[in-house]
């Protein structure tokens, strides 16, 4: 599932990595050897702050109180920081540097022995023109979005708007479905925004199964 779902990630990365070539083809060899982008919100964190969103993941419990989230795995869940393959957190990682190597913030995966199907949540900076939106807001725009991508991989399908519950509250979501050899594959995205910051967690499950993955996030 994790190795799929990277392969997806990086697939995704490289559409938009192309969109954005194609605004200029005349860019120089310097600028394709730079680093990847730092959003200024994380340069401007404080050590505090850079340890409040990283949050603390100890034995399948995850706890941050930056976004007042908790994720409770049941008995045969794991939960794993993908950055570098952590099941507990020793230490906060630097945001700047996950930026820098191209993971774009940091990101957590979650499964449930039985559960056909996973989540991964990431928290990353806001892009400038979507810092202050509502949930619903940021979720239209995934939409749009994610909208693009699929018609670049020949599919014009436009995910869906619809309300779930996570963390006991009804909140907005994308929900994009495909049909695979398995099924009907079902991809419901939500948004925890606050400040310059967001958390994203995404749940991809053949049918409708995403309800113990659901049940996993509660508030803090």
């Amino acid at each position: 599932m994790k190795k799929r779902f990277m392969a997806l990630l990086l697939a995704l990365m490289l559409v938009l990595s192309l969109a954005a070539c194609g605004q200029s083809t005349a860019a120089s060899t310097t600028e394709t050897e730079e680093k990847n982008e730092v959003p200024k919100a994380v340069t401007e964190l404080s050590r505090e702050d850079e340890i409040l969103l990283n949050g603390e993941l100890k034995k399948g419990e995850y706890t941050n109180r930056y976004f007042g989230l908790k994720v409770t795995m049941p008995k045969g869940g794991t939960l794993t920081r993908l950055n570098d393959d952590a099941t507990e957190s020793t230490e906060a990682l630097s945001l700047a540097k996950a930026y820098e190597e191209g993971q774009g913030g940091l990101i957590f995966w979650g499964e449930i022995d039985g559960v056909n199907g996973y989540f991964n949540m990431s928290i990353q900076a806001l892009d400038e023109n979507k810092v202050g939106l509502s949930e619903e807001e940021l979720v239209n725009a995934h939409i749009e979005e994610m909208w693009e991508i699929n018609k670049a991989f020949g599919d014009d399908e436009k995910p869906d708007l619809i309300t779930v519950t996570v963390a006991g509250e009804e909140h907005p979501a994308s929900l994009s479905v495909t049909q695979t050899n398995s099924g009907e594959q079902r991809y419901i995205t939500v948004f925890f925004p606050k400040g310059d910051f967001v958390c994203s967690v995404s749940f991809s499950v053949t049918g409708e199964g995403e309800e113990p993955l659901l049940a996993c996030f509660d508030r803090i």
